[in-house]
């Protein structure tokens, strides 16, 4: 379904429904385990906020959030704010870099915060920053990535 990219309305419409698309369409896939909703977002930033609560399987064996799961919620958020960009094209991970700042406790809902930094028609450039609820002004994530403008 084509949006209207140049309203908020048809940003907050597009990520709504890619979310929910991978979340309850991709049976079977990474995306399914790892639902993201939409919390917030600014169409003047280009930036978005989406929330995962974890679940017990996330864990790793210290009983923080596994660093593969939050991977996959990193790039889904980055990725979902470059499909926006793209309009609507699959935008293919170049390179994501991040830097785990302290580990992620599961007990607590995770928000993952995307800013489109530019691109050159051939990439997107993406940054972004993670934090437990309640905490965020302590992030825990802070990370960059380039991403395939088709």
């Amino acid at each position: 379904m084509p949006y209207d990219h140049n309203t908020p309305e048809g940003m907050r419409a597009h990520i709504e429904e890619s979310l929910r698309f991978f979340r309850e369409d991709m049976t079977g896939t990474v995306a399914e385990q790892v639902p993201l909703y939409l919390h917030d977002f600014d169409f003047e930033a280009k930036t978005i906020t989406t929330v995962l609560t974890p679940t017990p399987w996330m864990a790793d064996r210290t009983g923080d959030m596994s660093n593969g799961a939050f991977a996959v919620a990193l790039d889904e958020t980055m990725g979902f704010l470059c499909l926006y960009a793209a309009g609507e094209k699959m935008t293919p991970t170049v390179t994501m870099q991040l830097s785990l700042l302290r580990p992620i406790p599961i007990d607590k809902n995770l928000y993952i915060q995307a800013r489109l930094m530019g691109g050159d028609g051939t990439k997107i450039d993406v940054n972004a920053l993670a934090w437990s609820e309640g905490e965020q002004y302590r992030p825990v994530c802070s990370a960059v990535g380039i991403y395939f403008a088709v």
